[in-house]
C-alpha cells in the first residue's frame, strides 16, 4: 500500500526474536540467576540472519537489528556503570566476601592462577582454562590461616610458585608441577620471622629470585634466590634492604637490557607515621651479591614518592611507577638507566591526586598498560603506545568504588590473547577483569537489591 512502510521478510523474524530476548532477560532477573547478554543478542542476531544470510541484501533489517542492539547495549551499560569492553569473569571474592583482594595472577601450564586472600580462613588459589571456568587449587593457606595472602605466583624450571604473607611465622614459599600438589620450599622468612612477606619473585640468568618485606625496624628488605627452587638451595644476594635499613622491601623486578632491576618501598613507621628516604632502583647485571648499584634515590627528588611499586619494559626504555604518601602516582623512564636520564612521563595520578599507593605496569598488544589505584573514586586504567601520550581506557573501579586497587605489581597478567585484571574490593570480595578492546561487550547484568 502506497505511503506504509512494509517490514521485510526479515524484519518479520526480529520482533519475535527480540521478545524472547526480554523474557529471558526478565525471568534471569526475577530469579536472581546471571544473565549474560553478550551471548543472547548473539543469538538474537543468528535469528535475524539464518546461516547463509547477507545483511547488504536487506539494509532496512540490518539497521533495524544494529538500532536494537545499541540501545540495549547503551541502557545496560548506562544501568551497569561497567567500563566498556571490561568483563568481570569470577564470581566475587570466588564465592566468599571475606577473599577481600585478588592478590596475584599468573599463567602455568596452559592455565590461568588467581590467588586470593583471606585473612580468616587463609589465601585461596583458584584456576581456569580458556573457557574461564574456576576451580579450586589451594584453600586454607596451605594448611594454615597464618597464610592470609599469596602475594605473588611465578613459573620456574616447570613448576608454579607461590609466595606468602605470614605475619605469625614468617613468608613462606611453595610449589607445585601441576597446581594440586603443593611443597613447601621455603619457610619461616629464610630463617627470621619477621621477614614476614615473601613479597616478589622473578627469574634472571635462570635462577629463580625471592624479595620480602620486613615487618622489623631493625633490617630491611632482602633477596633470597635458588638454581632449583628446592628446599635448602637458597643463598641470600641481598641483606639489610641494600645496606639501608628503611628499604623495607622489593616490591618489583624487571629485567632489562641484560640487567636485573629492584624497585624499593622506603619507609620505617613509628606509629602512623612514615619515616622515608625516598624510593630506590637498584641493578645488577648478574644478580651476585655485592654487585647491586642504586640507579635512582631519594624518590627521584621527591620524598612523597616512598616506593617505586611498578617496574616495566617497554620499547627502549624502563618505566617505574610510583606509591605516594601525597598527591598522584607518577611515572618516571629511562634508557640507560645509570642514575642521570630519568625522565617524569606521569604526573598527579594523570589528574586524579587520589590515584595513589598500589599500581601495575604491563606490555599488552604493543602497549604499556597503566593499573591505578584511586581508593575514592575507584582503581582506573590507562595506556600508551609512546609512553608520554596516555588513553584512559579503565573508569571508576570497573563500574564499582570499592574496586580500589590491583595488588602489587601481581594482579595483572595476559592470558590467552587478553588482558586480566585482578581487583583489591572490601565490599564484595575480589575480582578479575578480562579486557575485550576489539569486541562489543554487552555487561553481565544482575539483579539489584
Amino acid at each position: 500500500m502506497p505511503g506504509v512502510l512494509a517490514l521485510p521478510s526479515t524484519g518479520a523474524r526480529v520482533l519475535p526474536s527480540l521478545a524472547r530476548f526480554f523474557h529471558t532477560l526478565a525471568f534471569c532477573l526475577w530469579q536472581d540467576t546471571v544473565y549474560d547478554t553478550s551471548q543472547a543478542l548473539s543469538a538474537f542476531l543468528c535469528e535475524c540472519w539464518p546461516e547463509g544470510g547477507n545483511a547488504m541484501k536487506r539494509p532496512v533489517s540490518a539497521v533495524l537489528c544494529l538500532a536494537v542492539m545499541l540501545l540495549i547495549h547503551s541502557v545496560l551499560v548506562s544501568a551497569d556503570g561497567v567500563s566498556p569492553h571490561w568483563l568481570q569473569v569470577n564470581s566475587s571474592g570466588f564465592g566468599d566476601g571475606g577473599s577481600s583482594s585478588v592478590t596475584s595472577l599468573a599463567v602455568h601450564s596452559g592455565s590461568l592462577y588467581a590467588a586470593a586472600g583471606n585473612y580468616t580462613t587463609g589465601a585461596q588459589l583458584w584456576h581456569c582454562g580458556p573457557g574461564l571456568a574456576w576451580t579450586p587449587a589451594v584453600q586454607n593457606g596451605f594448611g594454615t590461616a597464618h597464610n592470609g595472602v599469596i602475594d605473588h605466583l611465578q613459573a620456574f624450571g616447570g613448576s608454579l610458585y607461590a609466595s606468602t604473607e605470614n605475619e605469625t611465622d614468617g613468608g613462606e614459599v611453595w610449589r607445585s608441577p601441576d597446581g594440586v600438589v603443593w611443597t613447601r620450599v621455603a619457610s619461616g622468612g629464610f630463617g627470621d620471622r619477621s621477614n614476614a612477606e615473601v613479597i616478589r619473585m622473578t627469574t634472571f640468568g635462570g635462577k629463580l629470585y625471592a624479595a620480602t618485606w620486613s615487618y622489623s625496624s631493625d633490617h630491611g628488605t632482602e633477596v633470597w634466590r635458588s638454581d632449583t627452587g628446592n628446599a635448602g638451595s637458597w643463598t641470600r644476594v641481598v641483606q639489610n634492604g641494600f645496606g639501608d635499613a628503611y628499604n623495607s622491601s622489593v616490591t618489583t623486578f624487571e629485567t632489562f637490557k641484560g640487567m636485573l632491576y629492584a624497585g624499593t618501598e622506603n619507609g620505617i613507621w613509628t606509629g602512623s607515621t612514615q619515616l622515608t628516604r625516598g624510593a630506590e632502583v637498584w641493578r645488577s647485571s648478574t644478580g651476585n651479591a655485592g654487585t647491586w648499584s642504586r640507579v635512582a634515590a631519594g624518590g627521584f627528588g621527591a620524598l612523597e614518592n616512598t616506593g617505586v611499586v611498578s617496574l616495566a619494559a617497554f620499547g627502549d626504555y624502563l618505566y617505574a611507577s610510583t606509591g605516594r604518601s601525597a598527591g598522584g602516582l607518577e611515572v618516571w623512564r629511562c634508557s640507560t638507566c645509570a642514575g642521570l636520564d630519568w625522565t617524569r612521563v606521569v604526573t598527579n595520578g594523570l589528574g586524579k591526586p587520589a590515584s595513589r599507593g598500589m599500581s601495575n605496569l604491563e606490555v599488552y598488544s604493543g602497549q604499556l598498560y597503566l593499573v591505578l589505584g584511586n581508593a575514592e573514586s575507584g582503581m582506573e586504567v590507562w595506556r600508551t603506545s609512546n609512553g608520554t601520550a596516555w588513553q584512559q581506557v579503565g573508569f571508576g573501579g570497573f563500574g564499582d568504588s570499592r574496586n580500589r586497587a590491583s595488588y602489587w605489581d601481581a594482579a595483572v597478567t595476559e592470558f590467552d590473547r587478553r588482558l586480566f585484571v585482578g581487583t583489591w574490593n572490601l565490599g564484595t570480595g575480589g575480582q578479575v577483569w578480562m579486557y575485550l578492546p576489539h569486541q562489543l561487550v554487552l555487561p553481565v547484568v544482575r539483579k539489584v537489591g
